[in-house]
């Protein structure tokens, strides 16, 4: 495989309204079908991005929570798994609670992602929630004590969601910490809400994407975002492209700004780019 083209989710592929359109369906499928190279790298995990594809035919692995995970769709498989050492989870943890700070513990069972909380804030936190408590591949566990969780499950990642004055002195913690990564950005569902996302140092959506590349033996990638939690997987990219919805410093390290996800721009670029033939009133 020459080149490899990968697409953030939210604010990128998907509508505003989380959605897939019917004309961004049919120009992945028939650039898929045409042998060109197609997946996603996404924050989400596979309890709501099995749902979101359903009609894309992917034949190669998705990026999950922003490269902790390499998972197969079509096998239900977990290819590659970046888990926290437990010293520096139990050290994050510490700092969580010594700071108040509710947080989501993501641990994985070796099949399924368990996540731990003491309890969730009106707002962002509960949208975040409701929409994925009922979903497969994933358990949410209410619990009095996250150290027990840490040692129940290898942890994989930690999730925070409130404003940026009570995350950002965790996420400068975090940048000292070299066996961590973390991914600070705004919801662009809930304007105001940020989502503080720390992973292990070897997880990062360019991280995932590399271990794609070896996998198919991509020499080159096309990738699409809009987003903060992104710029690691265009900057790894010879062709980043942001969509006209993206953050400035998204656009800024852009090769190329197309039409915003409410305009299909994936599917745009992927018709010009294939030679693709829709008709436009299939796209309204």
């Amino acid at each position: 495989m020459e080149r490899l083209y990968i697409s953030d989710l939210d604010g990128t592929l998907l509508t505003p309204e989380k959605t897939i359109s019917p004309r961004t369906r049919e120009a992945v499928n028939r650039a898929i079908a045409a042998g060109e190279g197609f997946s996603v790298a996404t924050a989400r995990s596979a309890s709501t991005v099995v749902e979101i594809l359903q009609g894309i035919q992917l034949n190669l692995p998705v990026v999950l929570m922003n490269g902790v995970f390499l998972y197969d769709i079509a096998a239900d498989r977990y290819l590659d798994v970046q888990t926290i050492p437990l010293e520096a989870a139990q050290r994050m943890l510490d700092s969580i609670e010594g700071r108040g700070q509710k947080a989501f513990v993501y641990g994985f069972d070796g099949k399924m992602v368990v996540v731990h909380h003491k309890g969730i804030d009106p707002g962002a936190q509960e949208v975040f929630f409701h929409e994925r408590e009922d979903k497969p591949f994933k358990r949410f566990v209410y619990t009095e004590d996250f150290g027990a969780a840490v040692h129940q499950y290898p942890v994989v990642s930690f999730v925070m969601i409130d404003s940026y004055g009570q995350l950002q002195p965790i996420y400068e913690e975090v940048a000292a910490m070299p066996e961590l990564h973390a991914s600070f950005y705004e919801d662009i569902y809930c304007p105001g809400a940020y989502y503080l996302e720390i992973t292990s140092s070897g997880a990062s959506k360019a991280g995932g994407v590399r271990r794609l590349m070896e996998l198919t033996g991509a020499r080159h990638i096309t990738a699409f975002g809009d987003n903060l939690n992104d710029l690691s997987m265009l900057a790894l990219a010879d062709e980043p492209v942001a969509v006209a919805n993206a953050a400035l410093q998204v656009k800024e390290m852009a090769k190329r700004i197309i039409g915003s996800n409410q305009e299909d721009g994936v599917a745009q670029f992927l018709e010009e780019r294939c030679g693709l033939e829709l008709a436009a009133a299939k796209a309204q």
